[in-house]
């Protein structure tokens, strides 16, 4: 595991707040697969991670905040780094380990942003009236895809879950 963290650990440009939203995905996994210890463990990662993104945070400037296009903007290149590069390296090493449940969240983790890259730039460029009429956003539980529709799909295209595993937002 070790060396599956050293693969996340990019401080000066590794958001914190995602490493915990991997984390808490694998404490999610674990909890599912009857793994408490293990699950205990990565919650306590994810909470450090989390307590590293609010001290970053913290020591920031406290100017005024980013409008609109200058934070989606920020977002498309963050989402766009943990899919071009955090992902398949993390992967890469989840391989090289021979860790196949952590290769395969990071595998639907890339296809995730690339889909969330894909709303954020819809919404960059179309503002509010990407969710117009009765467009709603589905969120599948089990590995966070989004889709914006009026109904979700009926089986998720990235983990094949089920239509039942989907949340509206």
């Amino acid at each position: 595991m070790n060396r599956l963290l050293q693969a996340l650990d990019e401080p000066e440009r590794r958001p914190w707040d995602a490493a915990a939203c991997v984390f808490g995905n694998f404490r999610t996994a674990c909890e599912k697969t009857l793994r408490p210890a293990l699950a205990k463990r990565f919650d306590a990662l994810a909470v450090s991670c989390l307590a590293r993104a609010r001290r970053a945070v913290a020591g920031e400037s406290a100017g005024a905040a980013p409008d609109r296009d200058t934070w989606l903007d920020e977002q498309i290149q963050t989402v766009s780094h943990q899919r071009e590069q955090t992902y398949p390296r993390a992967a890469e090493t989840a391989r090289a380990l021979g860790q196949r449940n952590s290769l395969r969240t990071f595998v639907w983790g890339q296809k995730v942003t690339a889909v969330q890259r894909t709303l954020l730039a819809r919404l960059q460029k179309r503002g509010d009236d990407v969710l117009a009429g009765d467009l709603r956003v589905h969120v599948c539980e089990a590995c966070g895809f989004l889709i914006v529709k009026g109904d979700a799909p009926d089986i998720c295209p990235v983990c094949k879950a089920p239509r039942q595993r989907f949340r509206s937002l």
